[in-house]
């Protein structure tokens, strides 16, 4: 097995809760050979992906939403794999593992996510406080006693709800996440609305994220987050 080639490795991510208790938390080593492109793909999850680099051949290069990164040995790439990434390695092909690529994968619970955040020391996590305030209140701040109402909600006549689909017992929508947080409401709504199976919206207000469900069979408490249902989904 893996663990019988890095057991350091291996002792060091079980002692880990945010990988270990984490339902979409994985580790794994991958390689990449020179010619060598990983096409664009994204996740599925509220979650972060960290690359360590084991050994990186000049060239090789990760490439996330906008930004391109190169891997640096001994070094590690923490991003939010919602955002649409790739990775390619443009260098000549070599005969047999002579110039291949190798880092050291972990996808893991994000701490920022409040149904995820038992699993961290949240004395020494920083999360934004507030989803971005480049439209007027009330759509920036935490709902007291909800979210805003009538004319002012873009969910006007949908159902509403304090806390969040459990995802033990619900079904994500083919577009489950605007990648990322500090999102606004209206966005959140516009993305559910376009997406064809979308029919729960849930919109953490604390930090901005909008997850998208087919079905939620469950609502559970979780801070900050309101759900919110199409007038169609019984």
């Amino acid at each position: 097995s893996t663990c019988s080639v890095a057991p350091e490795t291996c002792k060091f991510l079980q002692t880990r809760t945010e990988l270990t208790k984490c339902e979409r938390g994985t580790a794994m080593f991958i390689r990449l050979r020179p010619g060598g492109w990983l096409k664009p793909h994204f996740g599925g999850g509220p979650r972060l992906a960290a690359h360590l680099a084991l050994i990186a051949p000049p060239g090789s290069v990760l490439e996330v939403a906008n930004e391109t990164l190169s891997w640096h040995e001994g070094r590690a790439h923490v991003f939010d794999d919602t955002y649409i990434h790739q990775a390619r390695h443009p260098g000549p092909r070599q005969h047999g593992e002579a110039g291949t690529r190798y880092i050291l994968h972990v996808l893991f619970c994000h701490p920022c996510d409040e149904p995820q955040q038992h699993l961290y020391d949240m004395a020494k996590v920083h999360c934004p406080g507030k989803a971005r305030v480049d439209v007027p209140l009330p759509f920036t701040s935490p709902p007291a006693p909800g979210p805003p109402a009538g004319d002012d909600s873009p969910f006007e006549g949908w159902s509403q709800r304090e806390g969040g689909c459990s995802s033990e017992f619900s079904e994500q929508a083919s577009r489950f996440s605007l990648g990322g947080g500090q999102h606004l409401l209206p966005a959140c709504f516009k993305a559910c609305s376009s997406t064809a199976d979308c029919n729960v919206a849930v919109f953490y207000f604390s930090t901005g994220f909008c997850h998208m469900w087919s079905s939620c069979v469950h609502v559970a408490a979780s801070d900050g987050a309101w759900t919110f249902v199409k007038p169609t989904e019984k």
